[in-house]
Order: structure tokens, then C-alpha cells, then sequence
């Protein structure tokens, strides 16, 4: 079965040309983490529900920089902001978001690397994610958390972020697990094919992989995109590969156009 957001690493980054492909993707059979354990920057998208009178999740995030959140451009198909839009943290600190930057595209409706950056007005406490060095490429088994919903057949997200244990998947397996009549481009990360997985709600979440040479630094290596059901076994899901856009989100996040160690480590955490 295919799934698709709402609005919701190695080898192989993707992106998927048939439409058939859905991006929904909430965390299956992952295990919650105390509220009393602060766990690497992830968020909360939230939009304002009229008929509902509130505000309620429908895609996940990672602080990146004080005023900045990586997510997934999927989240916004229109390539604008809902209005209003609150980002909140460990379901405690609220923020607004001032500014929407999709990574650059030939076609605004469907963007060609899966990658949205959010700049808020306030800045934000809390810990960020660690951006990988350049060529990065994860192994083993990784960790992918959001606050999407448990259960595939139903749409209810929970107030307690979490995680699941995910193994990277090669690239090569990971295209025949998928089939035939998928496309992938290079720059993805497969990972999961097991019991565990991201599937509503989770798109734009994190996958942090442990550093290079053993160390044991999580990194951000991915971010939450698309797949082809829940969980389902022998099939990956698709994370947006961050290392290989590394050098947009630096300067993106920096304001410029060059890469000058001075600036690009101002409260930015790169290895």
C-alpha cells in the first residue's frame, strides 16, 4: 500500500518520479521517550485546524540553528506557509515561523531534493542537531523519532516523542526492494525493511547514525521522506540524505553564498 503526507541515508538518496508514491510516515513499533529526558532537537509542526479550533501536528522537524528547522518540503505542497504556524518542543516551548525556504526547484510543485528549512522569530533553547561532515555516509543501525501516529490505521498522533531503531540499507538492495517501477536518484538514504519504521505525521523527523570511525556522536544523516507502506517487511523507507546537501543548508543558514569557516560556525553544529 502507498501512502502520502497530509500536507507529514550511504548510498542511496532518491527522488521518486511516480506520483503513485505517497509521503505519510509515523513511527511503528518504537518505544517513547520520557519527557524528562531531552532528546536531540526534534519538533513539532503544528497548523491551526478551524473546524477543530486548534492547533494540531502534521509534520515532524530538527533545530538545526538557533532560529532555523530542517524538515521536509512535502510538508508544504504549495510551497507557502499555513496560516497561523507554531513549531513546539517537548510539547512545553511554542515558536512562531517568520520564513519558509524550499530547497531550490525547477518545479515548485514537486521539489527535487525533499528539504524545507523554517526560520523563526524567536530564538530557540534546547539542544541542536549535529550536521555530518561532507561525504558522510552512515552504517549500522540508526535511530529515527517523530511524534507521528503508532498505529497505521488510525490518524492519532501522541503527546510523547518516539524513537525507533533503524538499519541502513545498501542501495542497491534498497531499489530491489522497491520495485521496478521506481525511480531513485543518488542522493537518499534507505533505511528500516523491518518491524520498525517511520510512517503519518513523521515526515520531516530525524535519523541521526552514529559519527565516523567509531565515533559515537549522533549526527543528522537523514530526514524523514517518503516510503511505500508501514513497516513493511523487506521494504526501506526513504530519507532525504543530508550530507549531500550539506553546503545549501550552510548557506542557507549563514546567509551566504560562501562557506567561510568563521561564519558557518556560528551556532551551527557541524562535524
Amino acid at each position: 500500500m502507498y501512502w502520502k503526507a497530509l500536507v507529514f541515508l550511504s548510498v542511496c538518496y532518491t527522488y521518486v518520479q511516480s506520483t503513485q508514491l505517497l509521503r505519510e510516515r509515523r513511527i511503528i513499533n518504537g518505544h517513547p521517550i520520557p519527557t524528562d529526558r531531552r532528546h536531540p532537537a526534534n519538533v513539532s509542526l503544528q497548523k491551526w485546524y478551524k473546524d477543530e479550533r486548534q492547533f494540531r501536528h502534521f509534520c515532524g522537524g530538527v533545530v538545526v540553528h538557533v532560529t532555523w528547522v530542517l524538515t521536509a518540503a512535502h510538508c508544504f505542497p504549495r510551497g507557502s506557509l499555513p496560516v497561523p504556524l507554531k513549531l513546539q518542543i517537548e510539547a512545553v516551548d511554542w515558536y512562531h515561523v517568520e520564513e519558509l525556504v524550499r530547497y531550490p526547484s525547477r518545479d515548485k510543485r514537486m521539489p527535487d531534493v525533499d528539504l524545507a528549512l523554517l526560520r523563526t522569530l524567536e530564538k530557540i533553547h534546547g539542544t541542536f542537531a549535529v550536521l555530518p561532515p561532507a561525504g558522510y555516509k552512515p552504517k549500522g543501525k540508526c535511530e529515527v523519532c517523530g511524534l507521528g501516529t503508532l498505529n497505521p490505521k488510525k490518524h492519532v498522533f501522541p503527546n510523547t516523542l518516539h524513537c525507533a531503531t533503524v538499519p541502513i540499507v545498501e542501495g542497491r538492495r534498497c531499489a530491489q526492494a522497491l520495485g521496478p517501477d521506481v525511480s531513485l536518484q543518488r542522493d537518499i538514504v534507505c533505511a528500516g525493511g523491518g518491524d520498525a519504521d517511520a510512517c503519518a505525521g513523521d515526515s520531516g523527523s530525524a535519523l541521526h547514525c552514529h559519527g565516523v570511525d567509531g565515533d559515537e556522536r549522533l549526527v543528522l544523516a537523514g530526514i524523514v521522506s517518503w516510503g511505500r507502506g508501514c513497516a513493511v517487511q523487506g521494504t526501506p523507507g526513504i530519507y532525504t540524505d543530508i550530507a549531500s546537501h550539506r553546503i545549501w543548508l550552510l548557506q542557507t543558514i549563514s546567509g551566504s553564498q560562501t562557506l567561510d569557516s568563521e561564519v558557518t560556525a556560528t551556532r551551527i553544529h557541524v562535524l
